[in-house]
């Protein structure tokens, strides 16, 4: 496959739209032109034209530049929905000669191995996972008419259906020359985030029931801000421009009033917290083990305040808790205290759960 010049701009501007912006900040993106239209949900699949991408791109800036060698790739394989991880790897070598100056020439090496998974629950998309790592590197004469350079990364991407409102957590993670970015969303409703120079960044977005989609991506570049440019010679010096690096990205969909994880605490021996809360009622269910026995008082408190106590429960006995704020998030804690069999005396313990939002404020 030949690299047309064309190539730079359509790998570059797909990848690093964001790359000008350090991961220590945010970014609103916009939608690529071909997001599905409207957010309705309908009858579909959770999850659908779901793939995995590797993509590496040489480019050079003049036209009687010639490129030889391994084919850099593009190209794209199904990414199923069943929360297993696929694999896929790739390395390329490329030489770009100046056909004017055939003593000038640059090399160009790109390689990335990386993974994907999605995972559906409950009827919706429920996480993508990534991670990666990769290398691109750039070998020319300092002052090379061809100035060529590379790129390389794993994309993956998605349609997805809501049949719910829900809350879209992503977290990103990468070394300093790492590009780590995720944009989706619907026409007027979307969101992104992404960039570069190591650390880590978060963003929560609230979605109402619909149809979207999402792109993701981990890349490296040898034109990228942080790519490390080193020279050696003295006449006709020798220019290596690389960028390697690993990154990771997690997007989470929890549905509105939903657990954000597992509860916590020996107290949950005594008493289940339902997995979401109600969001018409504001009220949350719990319900007593076959341990209750031994529970003497349950105390329930939500964001600290009482809001409702069981002497002796049965065993199987569920209770509503009110009080769950609509537009804040929820930490409900139970103080049980336990009588346990033998002469031991009365002792306390508890279990605690967060849950998201019902909706933003």
């Amino acid at each position: 496959m030949t690299i047309h010049p064309a190539r730079r701009g359509r790998s570059l501007a797909a990848a690093l739209a964001l790359v000008a912006v350090p991961l220590a900040g945010l970014s609103a993106v916009g939608l690529p032109a071909e997001a599905a239209p409207g957010v309705a949900a309908r009858q579909a699949a959770p999850v659908s034209d779901a793939e995995l991408e590797l993509e590496a791109a040489v480019y050079r800036d003049q036209d009687d530049c010639s490129l030889t060698g391994d084919d850099p790739l593009d190209s794209a394989v199904s990414l199923p929905a069943n929360g297993k991880p696929l694999s896929r790897s790739a390395a390329s070598t490329s030489t770009i000669t100046n056909d004017s100056v055939p003593a000038d020439k640059s090399t160009v090496r790109l390689g990335v191995s990386g993974q994907a998974s999605v995972r559906v629950a409950g009827g919706q998309l429920a996480e993508l996972a990534m991670r990666a790592s990769g290398r691109a590197v750039a070998e020319k004469t300092d002052g090379t008419a061809c100035d060529a350079g590379g790129y390389t990364g794993i994309n993956a991407r998605f349609e997805f259906v809501l049949v719910r409102p829900s809350w879209v957590q992503v977290s990103m993670a990468g070394t300093s020359e790492t590009n780590a970015y995720v944009e989706g969303g619907a026409p007027g409703d979307s969101f992104g985030v992404g960039g570069s120079g190591g650390g880590e960044r978060t963003l929560r977005r609230y979605l109402p029931a619909g149809t979207y989609q999402v792109f993701a991506g981990i890349g490296w570049s040898t034109g990228g801000p942080f790519a490390i440019r080193s020279a050696r010679g003295n006449a006709r010096k020798a220019v290596t421009e690389s960028a390697a690096g690993s990154g990771s990205i997690r997007l989470r969909v929890l549905g509105a009033g939903a657990a954000t994880g597992a509860a916590t605490g020996s107290g949950k021996r005594f008493v289940r917290l339902a997995d979401a809360g109600t969001c018409a009622t504001g009220r949350l269910g719990a319900t007593f083990t076959r341990r209750a026995g031994q529970v003497v008082k349950a105390t329930f408190r939500v964001n600290g305040k009482v809001r409702k106590t069981v002497r002796d429960p049965r065993r199987g006995r569920t209770v509503l808790v009110p009080g769950l704020p609509a537009t804040r998030p929820t930490t409900v804690k139970v103080e049980v205290v336990v009588d346990p069999p033998g002469r031991r005396s009365r002792v306390t313990k508890t279990v605690r759960r967060s849950y998201e939002p019902c909706r933003p404020a």
